[in-house]
Parts: structure tokens; sequence; C-alpha cells
């Protein structure tokens, strides 16, 4: 995760919204926001986010519900779920709903950061191999058909 990456922080709570946005801003990542709805977020028109981190449990929709919107919005952006309470541990349906991660709460926002940098990293290394690989792949296949 860069520290020029826009974050945005999703959360009916804002007590705990407003003290990440203040942890992540001491650790250097610049642009960071906390908005307490899904649909204060939509509405915001500057905001193109790199990385959000969305609660499960919002007032006026559900995390699940608003990763869907957030897909469609921003489909670049790497969406980690987060939620107070243990019991999310048991959802399974990430590829479903396009979820590329979950953290709990109760862990941390050191352990909350050093995963959403963990999930970012992940992200570019898979698509330098793509791009990498890509060419390697189109030249055996062009070998492989005139052969």
């Amino acid at each position: 995760m860069k520290k020029s990456n826009e974050i945005l922080i999703i959360d009916d709570d804002p007590v705990f919204g407003m003290t990440f946005k203040k942890y992540l801003e001491n650790k250097g990542f610049g642009k960071v926001m906390h908005m307490g709805s899904v649909v204060e977020s939509i509405y915001t028109l500057d905001l193109r986010p790199d990385i959000l981190f969305v609660d499960y449990n919002l007032d006026d929709i559900t995390g699940i519900d608003a990763i869907k919107i957030y897909r469609k919005k921003w489909p670049n952006a790497l969406i980690l779920l987060i939620s107070g309470s243990e019991s999310i541990r048991k959802f399974n349906d990430f590829n479903k709903h396009k979820i590329e991660g979950l953290i709990v709460k109760s862990e941390g926002f050191e352990r909350m950061v050093r995963y959403a940098e963990s999930k970012y990293t992940l992200r570019i290394v898979k698509k330098l191999l793509l791009y990498g690989f890509l060419p390697v792949s189109v030249v055996l296949l062009l070998y492989w058909l005139y052969s």
C-alpha cells in the first residue's frame, strides 16, 4: 500500500471511524476519509478511493450490499469488510460478493493496516505476473499454432 493511496472508511460508529482515520494519517497515509453512511460516500463526487474499509453492520445498509454498490462505482478499489463481531469469521461467500478480505476490529489498527497492505501487494504482484507472462504466452501460442 502506497502512502499516496486514497483510503475511505465507511463506518457508522464515529468514534471508531475517526480514530482509525487519525491512526492512518499518523502513519503517513495522505488522503484518508471517514464517512458514516453509504449514501454519503456515493454522492461525494470527488472520491476515487484505492482502498475501502467497509463496516458489516451499517445503519442504512449491510456491508455486503454496500460492497455491491462500490464494486460498480469503483471497480478497481481494494474493498475489505470490517466488523466488530467475531461471528463474521463464519462468512465464507467472499468470491460471490467480490470481497477481498475480512478484518475483525478487535484485532487492532496495526493488524488492519498490515492486512490491507498484504492484500494490496498481492494484487499488484498478480497484475505484474499477468502482464509479464501475457506476451510469453502469446508467443508460445503463436509458435504452437504455426509449427
